[in-house]
């Protein structure tokens, strides 16, 4: 069976993303945020992509980018 982790919080801000992009490079997993809301110059995917290490294919895009 495949493992998934799920990191959740209750505010912007807090660092959620910084927390999943070294967690995710950590345990060379794969990163997805199924829903991308408040785009500002990057999305979730892209900083994670970037502060990772993580191969291109394992952070996966967002399906819905709510603006």
């Amino acid at each position: 069976m495949t493992k998934r982790i799920v990191v959740t919080g209750t505010d912007t801000g807090i660092g959620k993303t910084v927390f999943s992009a070294g967690l995710a490079g950590l345990l060379d997993g794969f990163y997805w945020k199924p829903v991308q809301s408040g785009l500002n110059e990057e999305t979730d995917s892209e900083v994670v992509a970037r502060l990772s290490g993580l191969p291109d294919g394992r952070v996966l895009p967002e399906v819905y980018r709510l603006t």
